[in-house]
This record gives structure tokens, C-alpha cells and sequence, in this order.
């Protein structure tokens, strides 16, 4: 594949708080904001497959989703993850969880890479015998996660990952959403598969997030995040957004994005 110099993809994530299928106040709204965030590859998650992106730079353009398996409590169109490409997916890669995972690869002018979408799980899952303390079941999804990245890569071990999704944890320093085991954790998963979190800035702090009009405290810290293979892309841009739309609350979680480079050879 020929890769013209400068050439960019835009990969964005964004918790979208369950939208139902034929939701008419904010799936406008919510439609208009993915378009003008404008990412070649999204990363949608407690979404619905009424929610389908499109592009500002080209409203031809045709997005094609794979998305994880419907749980008991989802309504009609809900899936917990689910990975839209306007590159198309060249293939389906099975996830140790398929009602919260989704794995695809993707054929990027950046050349072929592996998206995989998740949520890893949040701090009251109570677990399977409905017991569990807080964070525990959340800790627990960390390392299983861990494990299937480090199997999906060495299946194919020539493609770059990119890990996206809502996985419930400020990792900004802030604290207002984590566990400090939880945040060890993930690091030490992040580290053994070779993987790094591009979103771990305070975007509050950096400017890039207002504040709601109902905020007491400021902006709303990140729990949304975007991690690459280390080393393969340059990043160009690290950015987010607010989950409001002036007044109106499209969900209960800011959105995140980076454009991502080939790494120039030195």
C-alpha cells in the first residue's frame, strides 16, 4: 500500500448512555455531534444501532459497524460496544467476551490494524453471586482484558492494536473515578501488552473541556480512553468533548479522539 506522507486517521470513543432505538430528542443531537467530531474510525459504546456516524468532510461516505453481541437487559438495537469504520472491516476477531468486546481489523491508509472495543466493567458490579465489593469485579475484568489482548496479538503479531472504550477509570491523577489497585492494574496490562493510553491528561486542566452549566466542580473528568501499540504512530492530536449540547445533556460521558500518524523512521 502506498501511504502518502502527512496522511492521518482519527480514531474517537464515546459512551453514549444507552440511546433507545427510536429516540427522537437527542439522537439529533447526538448524530450532529459525531459528525462534527468527523473520526474515520469510532468506537461507540452502550450504544444503539440507531446511531450511525457520518462525515463532515464527506456526507457520501458509508460506515460499516461490527458491533458485540445483545445482553438480557438490552432493549431493541443496544449493544455494549460497538467499532464503525468509514475504511470498511476486513474481518471479525472473536473476543473473550462477546457481549462486551468487539475485535475487528481494519484495511487504514495507515495500513492494516486491530481495533478492539470495550467497557470494562464499573465500580458497583456486584458479580455473578451478587456479593461483590466495589471495584472488585472491575479489577477482575482488568486482567481478563489483558489476557485477551495479549492473545489477539499474538495471533497476529505483525498488526498494530488499538484498544478504545469507556473503562471506567479517571486516569488523569484526579482520582474522582478509580480505584488505585484498578489503576495499577490496568498499567501493568497496558505495559505487558506493549500498549499505551494516549488519554490521560486532565482535559479540564488542558482547556480542551468546558464546564456544564450545572457543574459544581469544574469539568467532567475523563473515564473514556484511547491506547495504541507503542511505538508504530505518531500522534498528532489528543482531543475531547463535553457530553452537553448547550443545555441538553446527550449522555453522561465525554467523548475522546487522537489522530494518529505512521511514526516517521529516523
Amino acid at each position: 500500500m502506498n501511504i502518502e506522507t502527512g496522511t492521518s486517521i482519527r480514531v474517537a470513543t464515546w459512551n453514549l448512555e444507552r440511546p433507545k432505538l427510536n429516540g427522537w430528542k437527542k439522537h439529533p443531537l447526538i448524530l450532529e455531534k459525531i459528525r462534527e467530531i468527523d473520526a474515520d474510525v469510532w468506537i461507540l459504546t452502550e450504544t444503539n444501532a440507531s446511531i450511525e456516524p457520518s462525515s463532515f468532510r464527506d456526507p457520501t461516505a458509508g460506515f460499516v459497524s461490527l458491533a458485540s453481541l445483545p445482553v438480557a437487559y438490552h432493549s431493541l438495537g443496544e449493544s455494549c460496544s460497538a467499532i464503525w469504520s468509514r475504511f470498511g472491516i476486513k474481518r471479525s476477531i472473536k473476543t473473550y467476551d462477546g457481549g462486551t468486546s468487539v475485535c475487528a481489523a481494519i484495511e487504514t491508509p495507515l495500513g492494516s490494524v486491530l481495533v478492539y472495543g470495550t467497557i470494562i466493567t464499573y465500580h458497583g458490579d456486584k458479580g455473578p453471586t451478587n456479593n461483590s465489593k466495589p471495584w472488585v469485579e472491575h479489577d477482575k475484568e482488568i486482567g481478563r482484558h489483558g489476557d485477551d489482548w495479549y492473545r489477539i496479538q499474538e495471533q497476529f503479531p505483525q498488526l498494530p492494536l488499538i484498544v478504545s472504550g469507556d473503562f471506567n477509570q479517571t486516569r488523569d491523577k484526579s482520582r474522582t473515578y478509580c480505584s488505585p489497585r484498578g489503576i495499577e492494574l490496568l498499567d501493568a496490562q497496558l505495559h505487558r501488552n506493549g500498549i499505551i493510553s494516549l488519554t490521560d491528561e486532565d482535559f479540564g486542566v488542558s482547556g480542551k473541556l468546558t464546564t456544564s452549566p450545572w457543574s459544581k466542580t469544574g469539568p467532567r473528568h475523563n473515564i473514556d480512553h484511547i491506547c495504541v501499540t507503542e511505538g508504530t504512530f505518531d500522534v498528532q492530536q489528543v482531543g475531547a468533548w463535553d457530553h452537553f449540547d448547550g443545555d441538553q445533556k446527550l449522555s453522561d460521558h465525554n467523548g475522546v479522539f487522537v489522530d494518529l500518524a505512521l511514526r516517521s523512521k529516523q
